[in-house]
């Protein structure tokens, strides 16, 4: 094929949009405190963290699905009383792929961490990255051609043969479901996961029949 630009014909660009199911949540959760005492704040977080792994290990999480995320220390110093104060946190990201449980196990969080929760998203998606990704492409060539045959119409001519192809960025859509609160709630949270969609997009140059 001729790259572009070498010779005249009709060039057009289609995209196309797959919907694909989501396979898999991920949740990112965990600790926010803070302590005069080092010790006391690094005791509380060390306690509501390991509560919090432990919930997801008892919800069906599998151990290589749970990942420390962060883990950062901070202070500030009043001037006013000359007192120090330490900033904690630390998260866990989860991998949950039995998307039924994904809003009891969210939501039990709120009780297995209590105050200090900083709960900070779901998102959904897919384990496999080219899902989706053929169906984007075929759309996208076909709506080329719709364009381009609609063009060759106008002009009176034919398309040609496919002189060129070049396929633009591809990518999914994240559906999520944000929830940020340091409070237990005593009503559940709905968790919905949505579709997912693939994008693409290609630009096609036809030769042109007279």
């Amino acid at each position: 094929m001729e790259p572009f630009g070498e010779q005249i014909g009709i060039t057009v660009t289609g995209s196309g949009r797959a919907v694909i199911e989501p396979k898999i949540a991920t949740l990112q959760a965990g600790v926010s405190l803070n302590d005069r005492s080092l010790e006391a704040a690094r005791a509380a977080a060390a306690s509501k963290i390991t509560a919090a792994r432990d919930h997801l290990l008892q919800a069906g999480v599998e151990r290589h699905d749970i990942r420390t995320s962060r883990l950062n220390v901070h202070t500030s110093f009043d001037r006013s009383t000359r007192r120090q104060t330490y900033h904690l946190s630390t998260g866990l990201d989860a991998t949950i792929r039995d998307l039924g449980s994904a809003e009891s196990i969210t939501n039990e969080l709120f009780s297995a961490i209590g105050d200090g929760l900083d709960m900070r998203g779901l998102t959904f998606g897919v384990e496999d990255p080219t899902a989706g990704r053929d169906e984007a492409l075929e759309l996208a060539f076909e709506d080329a051609r719709h364009k381009a045959v609609h063009l060759a119409g106008l002009a009176g001519v034919s398309l040609g043969p496919v002189l060129a192809i070049a396929e633009g960025e591809t990518n999914h859509g994240q559906p999520m479901a944000m929830m940020r609160s340091a409070a237990a709630s005593t009503a559940d949270i709905p968790v919905e996961p949505g579709q997912l969609d693939r994008s693409a997009t290609v630009t096609v140059r036809w030769a042109i029949d007279a």
